[in-house]
């Protein structure tokens, strides 16, 4: 996946949208456009608190759909206390991309580590 060395170590920007900063949606996007050929919506990240899970579940509904286990080009998307939506891409079915302020920057990740980092209820999202 030598496509994932143009992203990995980009610096994390709530308002980035590429190709020199991402927000964790931004990254996404551009990790799935360049990995795998997939477009997605762009997706607002300054929504009230609360309502971005909703936002990314209406967006999404029509072309994904969620699934039980992961594999290479799905959606992560996590809530935990910190935030209340994170997107990460999986790149096989336990190494998730991902981008946020704690971050600092975009890494990739065991999805078994995600708990650790404060999220608690997660969705698998796969393209239909």
């Amino acid at each position: 996946m030598s496509w994932t060395l143009q992203l990995v170590g980009k610096p994390y920007s709530l308002t980035g949208q590429g190709p020199d900063s991402f927000n964790c949606w931004a990254l996404v996007r551009r990790a799935l456009l360049i990995g795998h050929g997939i477009e997605v919506p762009e997706m607002a990240l300054d929504t009230e608190p609360g309502w971005r899970a909703v936002q990314l579940r209406t967006r999404m509904a029509r072309d994904w759909s969620i699934v039980a286990r992961p594999k290479a080009a799905d959606i992560l998307a996590m809530v935990g206390s910190k935030r209340d939506l994170h997107v990460g891409l999986f790149l096989d079915s336990f190494r998730v991309l991902h981008t946020s302020a704690d971050a600092g920057e975009a890494r990739v990740q065991r999805f078994e580590d995600f708990p650790f980092l404060g999220f608690g209820k997660f969705e698998i999202w796969r393209r239909a």
